[in-house]
Formats: C-alpha cells, sequence, structure tokens
C-alpha cells in the first residue's frame, strides 16, 4: 500500500514570468539559490520535455543523488520535473509561473504519488521548510540579477 503526499507553496517575485522560467528551468542555476542543491550535471540553459539532468541533493540524512526527467515544459507557464527514488518513490515538481502586474507569482507544488508510508509531523514540517527556504531563495537571486542587469 501507497500513499499520495502533496504540498504547494508560492512566492511573489518582482520579475516577468520569462525571466523566472529562464532561472527555474535551468538546473544549473539551482545551486545558486537553493541551499539543498549542491552539484548539478546538466545542459547550462532551460530544459525541455524528455531532457535529464543529475542533482546531488542534501538531506538532514546525507547526500542523496536524483536522476531527473522533464515532463513538462510550457514556457513561460510551467515546468514539471520527476525522479524516481528508492526511499519514498518517485518525487514530481511543478512549477508554475504566473503573471500579476509586473510580478510573477511562483507556485511549488512537489508530489510523491506514491509514498511507501505517510510522512511524519516533522517531515512535513522539515520539507515545508525547505521548499519555502528555496523559494526565498530564487526571489532574491531573480531579483538580485535583474537589479544588477539594469545597473
Amino acid at each position: 500500500m501507497t500513499v499520495s503526499f502533496r504540498r504547494q507553496h508560492d512566492v511573489l517575485i518582482n520579475a516577468p514570468a520569462e525571466v523566472v522560467y529562464d532561472i527555474v528551468c535551468n538546473p544549473n542555476a539551482r545551486p545558486l539559490w537553493c541551499e539543498a542543491s549542491r552539484k548539478i550535471e546538466a545542459p547550462d540553459r532551460p530544459l525541455k520535455r524528455g531532457e535529464r539532468f543529475r542533482e546531488e541533493w542534501r538531506t538532514r540524512r546525507g547526500i542523496v543523488v536524483l536522476n531527473w526527467i522533464v515532463l513538462d515544459d510550457e514556457r513561460p507557464n510551467s515546468w514539471t520535473i520527476r525522479a524516481d527514488t528508492d526511499l519514498v518513490g518517485p518525487i514530481v515538481i511543478r512549477y508554475c509561473l504566473e503573471e500579476e502586474g509586473d510580478a510573477t507569482r511562483c507556485i511549488h507544488h512537489v508530489s510523491n504519488p506514491r509514498r511507501p508510508s505517510e510522512p511524519s509531523p516533522e517531515q512535513v514540517r522539515c520539507i515545508d521548510e525547505d521548499i519555502i527556504a528555496g523559494l526565498a531563495g530564487l526571489k532574491r537571486y531573480v531579483e538580485e540579477r535583474l537589479r544588477t542587469q539594469t545597473a
């Protein structure tokens, strides 16, 4: 028996969706805005459906290697990736981008559609903290990059 686990968080970024998309969809940028992302093996550009990348991810238990495949790339609206893992089953992350005036709401969806067991409240808290920190890092990185480009 497995369970389906889902979480959703978002952040408002003061940048056009195209700019946010180019950063979110280029795995090489991840370590620049996401603390847990340690090392990436991928082309240095936004990846498209069917392309793969390898990521070393820092967890509370150590380093985990995730082999991702891009499931969906709808520029500049959404990007979906999946990594199959032995520990928690498949992990699916989807970024949805919605323009709000001159800003973009970046909505991060994560799911484990076939998780072997329900996560503990502590695990959910840690997952939420990591996602919120990653989105805050993305906001800082994108906005700082825009400021330095326009300066």
